[in-house]
């Protein structure tokens, strides 16, 4: 199968045919000879071998250095010389396009304050991609990506990124449940979570007054069950662990999956899952250096709630852990330094509730490659399991005995680097896979 190839353009020929090669074609799709209209643009043969089949679009054949963007991606850059360098914090909205911040970009698609926007869809996920001429983020700065949907940054140029992306669930810190861009959303008990490979939520028995920890969500790897809790001579199960839903390749873009909600007791608010980390793909024509940060782990699920009853108390569980999302970069060269790193562990499961005394919410995913911690049950309540982070599993939340059982942890994402000899000598968790870039 021949693909097109968007730099076809900027090729140099041997001569210097009139009008000049790179030049827009006339008419219906008309250039002067020597030249040929390739993908609109006035391009000689001798720029580079073209091949062509019938009823396919030309394309270079044997252009060393030029990749093919992953998940399809046509990118259309901006022209000229349109230098983004992101110095603080840019809350970049995947689904509308708008930048704020730092710096900023109006809402909408195409080209805009030096900076392309647009939605598409590659293997039936829908996901936006900025295009930059060229891109720095530079120590210190903080790129917070919200929205539904996953996201792609596509780059024209070298980039060499300082700062930190960050696509994590729990979006900044200001909501549990909150997912990453293409992430899932945690649920409660009487609200399912979202995503590719979901934690139940737990079980609520009211005449017992047992409530179990929801289930981890999962991502590249399952996510971790809620506990069980014995009452009453009757056992009850925890929360049903998330299936591992990722793809290895992340072809197409995916995130990771919201954790279950715990059993609600007797109280509100009902405890929330954790939400799963984003899925992002940077893509660079040129070489690629990260010395900073890309996180896209899970949020920490819930603590169980306590219940301030002075007579027959019935506090909640607590909630699963977000798994953590996914994370592609590739260039020709892409090298992570040893202070970089690619992170998309697992959030940790909320510990239970022992009646009057609540539980701690699980641990958002550390960015590194150490495993979140469950939370704490109340009094002796069920704790919370660990995150996943790809060389450990999640935990499972822990059982219970006639008080509220711990809630799972959830699973690690899935990172994938794509070059010809990457260098790799910072952290990656969980371990990439490494791939070669995408030809034409």
């Amino acid at each position: 199968m021949w693909r097109s190839f968007a730099v076809l353009g900027a090729l140099a020929g041997c001569y210097k045919p009139t009008p000049p090669e790179g030049s827009p074609c006339s008419g219906p799709n008309e250039c002067p000879s020597p030249l040929s209209c390739i993908a609109g643009t006035c391009t000689s043969h001798d720029a580079g071998a073209v091949d062509t089949a019938p009823g396919d679009t030309p394309m270079l054949a044997d252009a060393p250095g030029m990749l093919v963007p992953s998940n399809g991606i046509v990118p259309t850059f901006p022209p000229g010389n349109a230098n983004i360098q992101i110095a603080g914090v840019a809350h970049v909205n995947v689904g509308t396009g708008h930048i704020t911040g730092a710096i900023t970009r109006s809402a909408g698609t195409g080209i805009l304050d030096g900076i392309g926007y647009e939605r598409t869809t590659y293997m039936g996920v829908s996901f936006a991609v900025f295009t930059f001429h060229s891109l720095a983020i530079e120590a210190g700065a903080t790129v917070q990506l919200s929205g539904g949907i996953p996201v792609a940054f596509v780059v024209e140029k070298d980039m060499v990124m300082s700062g930190t992306i960050d696509g994590a669930g729990g979006c900044g810190g200001s909501s549990r449940p909150c997912a990453g861009p293409g992430g899932g959303t945690g649920g409660t008990y009487d609200t399912p979570a979202t995503g590719c490979g979901i934690g139940g939520h737990g079980s609520h028995d009211l005449p017992t007054g047992a409530d179990t920890g929801g289930g981890g969500g999962g991502g590249g790897g399952g996510g971790g069950a809620g506990g069980v809790e014995m009452a009453s001579s009757t056992m009850f199960p925890g929360g049903t662990a998330g299936t591992a839903c990722i793809p290895a390749t992340l072809e197409p873009l995916v995130g990771g999956s919201g954790g279950g909600g715990g059993g609600k007791g007797n109280v509100t608010p009902e405890s929330h899952g954790g939400g799963g980390g984003g899925a992002f793909q940077l893509t660079c024509m040129g070489s690629l250096t990260i010395s900073g940060t890309i996180s896209m782990g899970g949020a920490g699920g819930d603590g169980g709630t306590p219940d301030p009853a002075t007579t027959g108390p019935n506090g909640g569980a607590g909630g699963g852990g977000g798994a953590g999302g996914g994370i592609l970069v590739e260039a020709d060269a892409v090298t992570i330094t040893a202070t970089g790193t690619l992170a998309a562990n697992g959030g940790a499961g909320g510990g239970g509730s022992a009646q009057a005394n609540g539980g701690t919410p699980g641990q958002n995913a550390i960015i590194g490659a150490t495993a979140a911690a469950g939370g704490a049950g109340g009094g002796n309540a069920g704790k919370g399991g660990d995150g996943g982070t790809g060389v450990s599993a999640p935990g499972v939340g822990a059982d219970a005995t006639d008080v509220n059982a711990g809630a799972g942890g959830g699973g690690a994402g899935v990172i994938v680097i794509r070059a010809l000899a990457p260098s790799v000598t910072g952290t990656v968790s969980p371990a990439p896979t490494i791939l070669a870039p995408h030809q034409p």
